[in-house]
């Protein structure tokens, strides 16, 4: 049955492209234009509430993002933090969260072609500019961020975004293999190899048809995450002792083996959490992590997230990831896995950086109503 698209569809995709803008694309060049779209943005995240409210629609979902923004408001409170960073990050996350659930109410393959369509044209916008400023415009920014490892999550969540539509017909095969050549080659021009090996992985996994070979390179990449995270991030335990270790950070990803100095920054992290490990330091802008760690991030999402609330927050953001990852495994099929495969990927890449919370939850957000995405009747259990 076609899905008759009505106003309040065309709303929904228009306040869904004012909040996708409004967090991902670097305006600063342009202080008018981010004062519009800013303004549209706020705009877009009331008109959400205004139509979930009366009913109170929210979804689970949408009601786990708001209690993890709620406690790390009041620790953010607690601790003097930055309520600027914290409102800024919480109007997107539960803005774009919402607006998701409330247009998949409507037509779960409508919502998809819309995310599809706003994604496939940042990530191609951002290429043609890449081409154009390989080394970046200005003082070295992109158009989905202000540094090169920016533009890495946005393809990531456009790549599942576009393999949903595939699979819902809205897309194509040779659609999805250009999107790939891009996602693969913009990284590679303006020398981010992390998010250049997380966008191939992600293209590799699209080749892949059969179910048991996916969850083998699903549960492969799982396992390697962890134990990067752990033994390289926790531990920081010296690999200059493999040769296949070496090979892997200094060849295959471009790094030294100090990772680009990011070893020191999460020394200085951890150090900074042991001293508040429940609570953490609440919210902070890029200032106030450039004063205690000289960089403007902990360039590593459990640490940023430590940091921003200690056990308490990373506990919550937990639950979220949990109920996200056991919802599609219990409707799993080739796209609840393609879907799995990108969150692995984009955790692998969060190792060095800690992205967007928007775009973290957005692709959470995916996982958890890819069943609903899913048009995979017959493969599903």
């Amino acid at each position: 049955m076609t899905h008759k698209i009505t106003t309040y569809d065309i709303l929904n995709s228009f306040a869904l492209l004012f909040i996708l803008s409004n967090a991902n694309l670097y305006l600063g060049a342009i202080p008018i234009l981010q004062t519009i779209v800013s303004g549209l943005r706020a705009l877009a995240v009331g008109y959400a509430f205004l139509i979930a409210l009366p009913k109170l629609r929210f979804g689970k979902y949408t009601i786990l993002v708001c209690a993890f923004y709620f406690i790390a408001g009041l620790l953010t409170i607690a601790h003097d933090g930055s309520m600027h960073a914290w409102a800024a990050n919480a109007v997107n996350s539960i803005g774009l969260v919402l607006l998701v659930y409330l247009s998949m109410l409507r037509s779960p393959k409508y919502t998809i072609g819309t995310l599809a369509f706003i994604l496939d044209l940042f990530i191609y916008a951002n290429f043609i500019f890449t081409l154009i400023y390989p080394d970046g415009i200005g003082e070295e920014f992109y158009l989905l961020g202000v540094n090169r490892n920016s533009p890495g999550p946005v393809i990531i969540c456009g790549m599942v975004v576009h393999y949903y539509a595939y699979k819902q017909g809205i897309r194509n095969k040779l659609t999805f293999l250009l999107l790939g050549a891009i996602s693969i080659a913009t990284p590679i021009i303006i020398g981010s190899m992390t998010s250049a090996v997380g966008c191939s992985l992600m293209t590799l996994f699209f080749f892949i048809s059969s179910k048991k070979i996916r969850k083998i390179a699903l549960i492969s990449l799982f396992v390697f995450y962890l134990t990067f995270q752990a033994f390289l991030v926790f531990f920081q335990n010296d690999i200059s002792v493999n040769k296949y270790a070496t090979f892997f950070v200094e060849e295959v990803m471009q790094k030294d083996l100090s990772f680009t100095n990011r070893t020191y920054v999460w020394s200085d992290s951890y150090k900074l959490i042991r001293q508040s490990p429940i609570t953490g330091y609440g919210m902070q802008d890029s200032e106030w992590f450039e004063e205690q760690l000289m960089v403007k991030s902990a360039h590593n999402i459990i640490y940023q997230i430590m940091i921003y609330g200690g056990y308490i927050l990373f506990t919550m953001f937990l639950i979220v990831i949990y109920a996200s990852i056991k919802r599609t495994i219990k409707n799993y099929s080739n796209l609840t896995l393609y879907s799995l495969f990108g969150v692995c990927a984009f955790f692998f890449m969060m190792i060095m950086e800690a992205y967007s919370m928007s775009l973290i939850f957005l692709i959470l957000c995916l996982t958890y109503y890819s069943p609903e995405f899913s048009t995979e009747q017959e493969e599903t259990k």
